[in-house]
């Protein structure tokens, strides 16, 4: 039976949203880092104002193709309509408000971030813990998976070096890769990049999800990825009841391919062993029959699970850090990737209390109104981020200068 476990909200009343996000828009939103972000330095003078952006009104409101000079701009608008939530979409080539005044331009997409979503509901066929949209300790180790792979395979794989994660507010993380080629792919390069990246394929008809040839040596990729899936399997086997009976393992069994290593397998259930005993022998009779089915089985039960659509499209939307999930009340904060394994979901701001913080720190002499409040250290790490990646975008212009000027 699935544990109903939630993000405890009891501080946090639903209702008192539009309240409450009414003095974080006014005080607490951090819109200068925010044109500082999307504008990669003013290397381009409008980049900013030819951004896409979305917001969702009290009522279920929607408004696509909204556009801001500058931060004031960005600041005045959002304050004024006080949406529930904001997304973020490409760089157009004119300013999105702007898209209707001239038929004879084609409005077209020309950049965004290489984007991903990975979202806790994708493993609900293999969490027994919880489901939905409900989240605990034991499965949030699948986002700590899927962040360290995510995170070597773009940064090793693929020479990306500027990856901001920030978690949903909810139930799943979003990565965001915000070095200049990748703002630049194309559909087909993004599709490329997300496919590589897909090791877990199929519906919830196909039960074998990962395969691999024995008689193949596996890429580097997907060694480094279990190395990285060894250190938390045997937490994963014990925590998630994956052989905790014979039925349930029975079922994993079930997923061979070599009808005389089954047989083999099958022969090896005692339910006096230990549960991660019991994976240690399976591991160790498929090492002897040079099968991957080991691997295969944790690749299918720990690999990261990406919502594909999102990083192909380059005019896919994407909820904005700093946002506030409605159901939760928590926001949608930076995550320090190098403390991955110490974040804690249920410990993440909520806009009630923060908004009480400030309210009972204001008398504090800090410059600024999030500084008196537990957002501190997440917009801390937001302007840590975005001045290593200005820095290097500078470089980078210096260095593309010198060149032009030596030829």
């Amino acid at each position: 039976m699935k544990e109903a476990v939630i993000q405890s909200t009891d501080e946090y009343n639903s209702e008192n949203l539009p309240h409450l996000l009414a003095t974080y828009y006014n005080l607490l939103f951090p819109y200068k880092l925010f044109y500082k972000w999307l504008s990669y330095g003013n290397v381009i003078d409008d980049y900013f104002s030819r951004r896409e952006f979305s917001f969702t009104l009290e009522g279920d409101i929607y408004i696509r193709y909204l556009s801001f000079q500058d931060a004031d701009d960005f600041h005045k608008v959002i304050v004024n309509r006080n949406p529930i939530k904001i997304d973020i979409g490409a760089v157009f080539n004119v300013p999105p408000k702007d898209s209707k005044k001239n038929d004879m331009i084609p409005f077209k997409a020309l950049e965004r971030e290489l984007i991903f979503d990975i979202d806790l509901t994708d493993y609900d066929e293999i969490r027994n813990c919880c489901d939905g949209a409900n989240i605990c300790k034991k499965c949030w180790i699948f986002m700590i998976i899927a962040v360290k792979i995510l995170e070597r395979s773009l940064k090793n794989d693929f020479g990306f070096k500027h990856l901001l994660f920030v978690y949903s507010g909810r139930r799943g993380i979003h990565c965001w890769v915000n070095d200049r080629r990748a703002r630049e792919l194309t559909f087909e390069a993004r599709s490329a990049i997300v496919e590589y990246l897909t090791l877990v394929s199929g519906g919830d008809y196909k039960s074998k999800k990962t395969s691999f040839y024995f008689k193949q040596n596996l890429h580097p990729s997907v060694l480094s990825a279990l190395q990285i899936i060894d250190e938390y399997f045997p937490r994963l086997i014990s925590e998630q009841g994956w052989l905790d009976d014979q039925q349930k393992f029975d079922q994993i069994i079930e997923l061979c391919s070599q009808t005389s290593l089954k047989a083999e397998l099958k022969k090896l259930y005692d339910p006096k062993l230990k549960p991660v005993d019991l994976w240690r022998k399976i591991e160790a009779k498929c090492a002897q029959s040079s099968t991957y089915f080991a691997e295969e089985i944790k690749i299918q039960y720990s690999y990261p699970r990406l919502d594909i659509n999102v990083s192909k499209g380059v005019n896919h939307l994407l909820k904005a850090p700093f946002s506030v999930h409605p159901k939760t009340g928590r926001v949608s904060v930076p995550i320090d990737i190098n403390r991955i394994d110490s974040f804690d979901p249920f410990k993440v701001p909520i806009i009630s209390q923060i908004c009480a913080q400030l309210d009972s720190n204001r008398d504090d002499s800090k410059a600024e109104a999030y500084e008196r409040t537990a957002l501190h250290s997440s917009v801390a790490r937001f302007n840590k981020f975005i001045n290593s990646l200005i820095e290097d975008n500078k470089l980078l212009r210096n260095k593309q200068s010198d060149e032009t000027l030596e030829f």
